[in-house]
């Protein structure tokens, strides 16, 4: 009887053309619908629809769940092949200005942020490092040296140490040169260095990086001295409260509110918080409620 005489569907993978001529023309029904598997709505239905056709008890919102994760994960895929599409043409246009000697620091920085961008991170690093040798005045790269690099492998530390002193011995006035070294000396384990080269970025201009650093060193200390440990975690805190309240989407600070809100307890939180309202400093009960709101905590 072959596939027309039973029942079937139509699954569509990510990137195929469902409108192209080819495919309709391969259609046995034309009317059928397809099911785009990163369509939330669509695979939902196709799934419900076969526990219908094979009679199989389910619970609606464990197969929602299910469904919402699964085309989740095809989301998240699907947005990494197009940044690497985006990737490979960068690659290509950097390369392209390398052979014609256009610009050449520039096109190397170019080249090695693609290449960064598809993991390729010896090949980024040799990138970054021989821009910063033909133009050893652009901040620009060595900070993309540090945080394209830095932030995804810890397998280059000790060059961009290196990186981040060469960075604030050229650019001392920049709080760019600070907040990366003390980036890499966080890495590194230096977290007294790191903090005291966050707090001179600081001082000099505020920025989300910087306090989240920061904020991340203060709860590796609290680690390493448990005495102090409750001390490190609420400025941590603050910390996480600045960068987000500089960038209010900033996913990573506000996941950082909502941990150390759940190590500290909502009840510790709100036993600070009554103190300061008891003092009257206003700054303190800001921080403290807007956290609690970030962590879902409804404030009694």
């Amino acid at each position: 009887h072959g596939v027309s005489g039973n029942k079937y569907a139509l699954i569509v993978l990510p990137g195929f053309d469902i409108g192209g001529d080819d495919f309709r023309r391969s259609l046995i029904n034309i009317h059928q619908k397809a099911v785009r598997i990163w369509k939330q709505a669509e695979i939902w239905q196709f799934a419900k629809s076969l526990l219908c056709e094979f009679d199989i008890a389910n619970n609606e919102q464990i197969v929602h769940e299910s469904c919402l994760n699964f085309t989740s994960m095809i989301n998240k895929e699907k947005k990494n092949d197009i940044d690497n599409i985006a990737a490979y043409e960068q690659l290509k246009k950097a390369e392209k200005k390398i052979a014609e000697g256009v610009n050449l620091p520039e096109a190397y920085s170019e080249r090695a942020k693609a290449r960064a961008a598809l993991k390729e991170y010896d090949l980024a690093v040799k990138d970054y490092l021989y821009s910063i040798f033909l133009n050893p005045n652009d901040i620009s790269t060595y900070n993309w040296l540090i945080q394209h690099v830095g932030i995804n492998t810890d397998n280059y530390n000790k060059e961009l140490m290196e990186t981040a002193g060469e960075m604030c011995r050229r650019f001392p006035d920049s709080p760019k040169s600070y907040g990366c070294r003390g980036f890499v000396k966080s890495k590194n384990g230096d977290l007294e260095g790191a903090v005291a080269d966050c707090n001179k970025a600081l001082a000099m201009e505020e920025n989300r990086w910087h306090y989240n650093v920061r904020g991340n060193c203060r709860l590796k200390m609290g680690k390493k001295q448990p005495d102090r440990k409750e001390q490190f975690e609420f400025r941590a805190l603050i910390d996480f409260w600045c960068s987000q309240h500089i960038s209010p989407g900033y996913g990573i600070a506000r996941n950082h509110i909502k941990n150390t809100v759940k190590t500290l307890t909502p009840k510790r939180i709100r036993k600070e918080l009554e103190k300061a309202r008891e003092t009257g400093y206003e700054k303190t009960i800001q921080i403290y409620q807007e956290c609690l709101e970030i962590a879902g905590v409804k404030e009694l």
